[in-house]
């Protein structure tokens, strides 16, 4: 879990926003769950742990009952860092692409991992991004797909690291 300080200094079981828990983590992760879970993420995440990096990661940090999208743009704000491990289906979800834009909007820094998709797909949303786009784009209003796509556009172009995908990890 990340290092978390009560932001206010009621003891109250009432508490309010203001007084919850806020965590601070070293490195928030955004990754397409069924891509790299089980892989390449798990390893990467306890190589962070195991060298005193505290990662947000949603499985170990989103409780039952919580709010997924208030929770994950609370850790991003107060994240230092955030890496986003683009992979061949990452564009396909919603909440992936939300989590690139609200980045780029916090002005934090970025490492982008390309694991299996070069930087190039991203950018300029050829295959599997391209496709992910026109059937978010029967769901979601322009202005919303714009932010997505210049999120991923800006990303593409920070140098990161280019992952081959194996299926050992």
């Amino acid at each position: 879990m990340g290092n978390c300080v009560s932001a206010g200094s009621s003891s109250s079981a009432n508490a309010t926003a203001e007084e919850l828990p806020v965590c601070h983590y070293h490195v928030f992760l955004s990754f397409r769950g069924p891509d790299v879970r089980r892989n390449f993420l798990d390893c990467f995440y306890d190589q962070l742990r195991s060298s005193g990096i505290v990662a947000f990661r949603d499985r170990e940090e989103i409780k039952p009952g919580e709010r997924i999208n208030t929770k994950i743009l609370e850790a991003i704000k107060h994240s230092d860092i955030c890496i986003p491990v683009f992979s061949d289906d990452f564009a396909s979800s919603a909440a992936c692409l939300m989590e690139v834009a609200q980045m780029v909007e916090s002005g934090k820094p970025i490492i982008p991992i390309f694991y299996g998709v070069k930087p190039s797909a991203v950018k300029h949303q050829n295959g599997k991004y391209g496709r992910a786009f026109i059937k978010h784009g029967r769901r979601r209003d322009a202005e919303t797909i714009r932010k997505w796509k210049n999120a991923l556009e800006y990303i593409a172009e920070i140098l990161g690291f280019e992952v081959e995908h194996e299926d050992s990890g």
